[in-house]
Protein backbone atom coordinates (compact mmCIF):
# COMPACT_ATOMS: atom_id res chain seq x y z
CA UNK A 1 0.00 0.00 0.00
CA UNK A 2 1.40 3.38 -1.28
CA UNK A 3 1.74 6.45 0.78
CA UNK A 4 -0.26 9.31 -0.11
CA UNK A 5 1.10 12.73 -0.29
CA UNK A 6 0.68 15.48 2.49
CA UNK A 7 -1.69 17.79 1.82
CA UNK A 8 -3.15 21.31 3.33
CA UNK A 9 -5.85 19.06 5.05
CA UNK A 10 -3.61 16.88 6.50
CA UNK A 11 -1.46 18.83 7.76
CA UNK A 12 -4.38 20.98 9.63
CA UNK A 13 -5.34 17.76 10.74
CA UNK A 14 -1.66 16.96 12.28
CA UNK A 15 -2.02 20.31 14.08
CA UNK A 16 -4.97 19.76 15.60
CA UNK A 17 -4.11 16.17 16.70
CA UNK A 18 -0.56 17.92 18.13
CA UNK A 19 -2.55 20.62 19.94
CA UNK A 20 -4.91 18.75 21.72
CA UNK A 21 -2.99 15.07 22.26
CA UNK A 22 0.28 16.03 22.11
CA UNK A 23 1.17 19.20 23.19
CA UNK A 24 -0.49 18.86 26.73
CA UNK A 25 1.69 16.40 27.62
CA UNK A 26 5.07 17.09 26.38
CA UNK A 27 6.88 19.97 24.54
CA UNK A 28 10.47 18.64 23.58
CA UNK A 29 11.47 19.06 19.89
CA UNK A 30 12.47 15.72 19.19
CA UNK A 31 9.29 14.10 20.62
CA UNK A 32 7.02 15.83 19.02
CA UNK A 33 8.68 15.63 15.90
CA UNK A 34 8.18 11.80 16.54
CA UNK A 35 4.87 11.99 17.60
CA UNK A 36 4.03 14.16 13.83
CA UNK A 37 6.38 11.30 12.04
CA UNK A 38 4.20 8.38 13.57
CA UNK A 39 1.15 10.07 12.87
CA UNK A 40 1.84 10.21 9.11
CA UNK A 41 2.62 6.85 9.34
CA UNK A 42 -0.47 5.77 10.77
CA UNK A 43 -2.54 7.79 8.78
CA UNK A 44 0.08 6.49 5.52
CA UNK A 45 1.27 9.91 4.93
CA UNK A 46 4.42 11.02 3.47
CA UNK A 47 6.03 12.79 5.65
CA UNK A 48 6.76 16.57 5.71
CA UNK A 49 9.77 17.87 4.68
CA UNK A 50 11.80 18.94 8.08
CA UNK A 51 11.48 22.77 7.41
CA UNK A 52 7.62 21.95 6.54
CA UNK A 53 7.41 20.23 9.92
CA UNK A 54 8.87 22.79 11.92
CA UNK A 55 6.22 25.29 10.68
CA UNK A 56 3.65 22.35 11.43
CA UNK A 57 5.06 21.90 14.94
CA UNK A 58 5.24 26.43 15.00
CA UNK A 59 1.25 25.90 14.05
CA UNK A 60 0.19 23.20 16.28
CA UNK A 61 2.30 25.11 19.44
CA UNK A 62 0.96 28.28 18.59
CA UNK A 63 -2.82 26.61 18.74
CA UNK A 64 -2.30 25.03 21.63
CA UNK A 65 -0.27 28.07 23.31
CA UNK A 66 -3.63 29.59 22.54
CA UNK A 67 -5.73 27.51 24.38
CA UNK A 68 -4.00 27.49 27.40
CA UNK A 69 -3.43 30.73 28.20
CA UNK A 70 -7.00 31.35 27.31
CA UNK A 71 -8.13 28.32 29.84
CA UNK A 72 -5.68 29.04 32.55
CA UNK A 73 -6.58 32.55 32.55
CA UNK A 74 -9.82 32.13 32.79
CA UNK A 75 -10.25 30.03 35.97
CA UNK A 76 -7.91 32.55 37.98
CA UNK A 77 -10.40 34.79 39.60
CA UNK A 78 -10.48 38.28 38.88
CA UNK A 79 -9.20 39.28 42.63
CA UNK A 80 -6.08 36.89 41.99
CA UNK A 81 -5.64 38.61 38.17
CA UNK A 82 -5.45 42.05 40.01
CA UNK A 83 -3.18 40.34 42.50
CA UNK A 84 -1.08 39.11 40.03
CA UNK A 85 -0.61 42.27 37.84
CA UNK A 86 0.11 43.60 41.10
CA UNK A 87 3.05 42.19 41.12
CA UNK A 88 4.32 43.61 38.08
CA UNK A 89 4.41 46.98 39.18
CA UNK A 90 6.89 48.74 41.55
CA UNK A 91 5.07 49.73 44.23
CA UNK A 92 4.23 53.52 44.85
CA UNK A 93 6.82 54.24 47.93
CA UNK A 94 9.27 53.32 45.81
CA UNK A 95 13.25 52.47 46.44
CA UNK A 96 13.97 55.88 44.45
CA UNK A 97 16.03 54.28 42.34
CA UNK A 98 16.31 53.71 38.17
CA UNK A 99 16.06 49.80 38.82
CA UNK A 100 12.65 48.75 38.63
CA UNK A 101 12.31 46.44 41.64
CA UNK A 102 8.60 45.15 41.88
CA UNK A 103 7.10 42.44 43.51
CA UNK A 104 7.54 40.25 41.58
CA UNK A 105 11.47 40.59 41.05
CA UNK A 106 11.48 39.99 44.44
CA UNK A 107 9.67 36.46 44.54
CA UNK A 108 12.20 35.71 41.42
CA UNK A 109 14.97 36.58 43.77
CA UNK A 110 17.64 33.87 44.38
CA UNK A 111 17.81 33.54 48.11
CA UNK A 112 21.72 33.60 48.55
CA UNK A 113 23.78 31.50 50.94
CA UNK A 114 21.40 29.56 53.92
CA UNK A 115 20.88 31.55 56.58
CA UNK A 116 17.91 32.50 58.73
CA UNK A 117 17.68 35.77 56.95
CA UNK A 118 17.14 34.37 53.91
CA UNK A 119 14.90 31.32 55.08
CA UNK A 120 12.40 34.21 56.86
CA UNK A 121 12.53 36.23 53.41
CA UNK A 122 11.60 32.66 51.18
CA UNK A 123 8.97 31.88 53.84
CA UNK A 124 7.70 35.56 53.50
CA UNK A 125 7.35 34.76 49.78
CA UNK A 126 5.82 31.53 50.26
CA UNK A 127 3.40 33.58 52.11
CA UNK A 128 2.68 36.09 49.75
CA UNK A 129 1.93 33.71 47.38
CA UNK A 130 -0.58 32.18 49.40
CA UNK A 131 -2.20 35.56 49.65
CA UNK A 132 -2.63 35.63 45.58
CA UNK A 133 -5.24 33.24 45.95
CA UNK A 134 -4.37 30.99 43.03
CA UNK A 135 -7.10 28.38 42.83
CA UNK A 136 -5.90 25.16 43.78
CA UNK A 137 -6.69 22.69 40.71
CA UNK A 138 -5.08 25.63 38.61
CA UNK A 139 -2.76 23.38 37.41
CA UNK A 140 -3.39 20.41 38.11
CA UNK A 141 -3.77 18.73 34.76
CA UNK A 142 -0.64 19.80 33.57
CA UNK A 143 2.76 18.21 33.86
CA UNK A 144 5.12 19.83 35.74
CA UNK A 145 7.82 19.38 33.32
CA UNK A 146 5.35 21.75 30.49
CA UNK A 147 4.62 24.22 33.45
CA UNK A 148 8.06 24.47 34.14
CA UNK A 149 8.77 25.45 31.17
CA UNK A 150 6.11 28.22 31.17
CA UNK A 151 7.82 29.30 34.96
CA UNK A 152 10.92 29.60 33.18
CA UNK A 153 9.90 31.92 30.52
CA UNK A 154 7.83 34.30 33.50
CA UNK A 155 11.74 34.31 35.28
CA UNK A 156 13.66 34.92 32.54
CA UNK A 157 11.18 37.95 31.13
CA UNK A 158 11.71 41.33 32.98
CA UNK A 159 8.21 42.62 34.66
CA UNK A 160 8.12 45.21 32.55
CA UNK A 161 7.95 42.59 29.38
CA UNK A 162 5.16 40.65 31.39
CA UNK A 163 3.09 43.51 31.58
CA UNK A 164 3.05 44.09 28.17
CA UNK A 165 1.81 40.77 27.16
CA UNK A 166 -2.04 40.53 26.79
CA UNK A 167 -3.84 39.88 30.02
CA UNK A 168 -4.16 36.02 29.40
CA UNK A 169 -0.21 35.62 28.77
CA UNK A 170 0.55 37.62 31.79
CA UNK A 171 -1.58 36.14 34.10
CA UNK A 172 -0.85 32.52 33.09
CA UNK A 173 2.79 33.15 33.23
CA UNK A 174 2.90 35.20 36.68
CA UNK A 175 0.53 32.27 38.09
CA UNK A 176 2.53 29.31 36.51
CA UNK A 177 5.46 30.79 38.19
CA UNK A 178 3.72 31.34 41.47
CA UNK A 179 2.12 27.85 41.64
CA UNK A 180 5.69 26.35 40.88
CA UNK A 181 7.30 27.98 43.46
CA UNK A 182 4.54 27.57 46.04
CA UNK A 183 4.85 23.95 45.25
CA UNK A 184 8.50 23.18 45.69
CA UNK A 185 8.71 22.42 41.89
CA UNK A 186 11.39 23.43 40.03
Amino acid sequence: MDFAELTVDDSEQLIDWLRREVFPVDHKSKHLQQAALDWCRRKRIEPPTPSRLKRILRSALKAYENDFFIDSSHKIPSECRVALDALLYVPEHGSGTSREITPFAELRADPGRVSLESVLQEIAKLEQIATLGLPDDLFTSVPSKVLRKYRIRAARERPSQLRRHPETIRHTLVAAFCWQAADGSS
